[in-house]
C-alpha cells in the first residue's frame, strides 16, 4: 500500500506525468473549497466551476476533440474516436501511470455548444466513470462559465484509498490541461473565478 501510494505521489509531483500550468487574472484570486471525496461506498464526486477567458464555442471544440486528448490530457496515452454521428460518439481511451494501464470505451453525448457528457460502464479499473462539461456564456464574448463534474468508483480498495489522497490534485491537473490547450490553440486564457467541491 505505502509503496503504491508513494509511486503515485512521485508521478503527480512531476516524475512521469505532464505538468500543466495554472493562470489567473491578477487581482481576482480564487475560491477553492474541498470537502470529503468518498461517500462511504467508494463512490467519488467532484465538481469544479470556473470562468475562463475563451469563447464558449472554442472551449466546446477542445472538449469534443477527443482524438487529440492523447496529446495534452494528463495520463491519457491513447484516444481514438471509433464511432461518431450527430450528437453522439464512442471513443477508446487508454490511461495509465506507473501502477496501471487501463483501456475503456467512453460513450459521449454532446449538444453544441452547451454540454458534453461521457459515460463508461464496467471496466477492469472502474465500476463506473461519468463526467459532464456544462458550458455557459460568460459576461464577455471571449469568456465562458465551465462547470465540470466527475462521478466514479474504483473496483480496487487500493485505488479507492489513493483517490482519497490525490483526487483534488488529479482534477486540478486535468482542468489545467484543458486551460493550457485553449491557450495554445486560441491565445491567452485566464481563470477568473473558481469554485470547487468534492462529495
Amino acid at each position: 500500500m505505502n509503496g503504491g501510494s508513494h509511486g503515485i505521489r512521485q508521478a503527480l509531483q512531476g516524475g512521469s506525468l505532464r505538468q500543466m500550468s495554472s493562470f489567473q487574472l491578477p487581482g481576482w484570486g480564487s475560491d477553492d473549497r474541498s470537502t470529503g471525496g468518498d461517500d462511504g461506498d467508494g463512490v467519488y464526486y467532484h465538481e469544479r466551476k470556473l470562468l475562463m477567458g475563451v469563447s464558449q464555442e472554442d472551449m466546446y471544440s477542445v472538449v469534443t476533440n477527443v482524438d487529440e486528448y492523447e496529446f495534452f490530457v494528463p495520463w491519457c496515452q491513447k484516444s481514438v474516436v471509433k464511432k461518431k454521428n450527430d450528437g453522439y460518439m464512442e471513443a477508446e481511451l487508454e490511461v495509465g501511470f506507473q501502477m496501471f494501464v487501463e483501456r475503456y470505451v467512453s460513450k459521449i453525448q454532446f449538444d453544441f455548444p452547451h454540454q458534453v457528457k461521457a459515460q463508461t460502464g464496467d471496466s477492469s479499473l472502474f465500476s463506473h466513470l461519468d463526467s459532464c462539461w456544462k458550458l455557459e456564456p460568460g459576461p464577455t464574448k471571449k469568456s465562458v462559465w465551465v462547470d465540470f463534474e466527475i462521478d466514479f468508483a474504483f473496483k480496487s480498495a487500493l485505488y479507492r484509498q489513493v483517490a482519497n489522497v490525490f483526487l483534488d490534485e488529479v482534477v486540478k491537473k486535468m482542468m489545467g490541461a484543458f486551460e493550457e490547450r485553449c491557450r495554445e490553440k486560441f491565445g491567452t486564457t485566464m481563470r477568473h473565478r473558481e469554485h470547487e467541491r468534492n462529495v
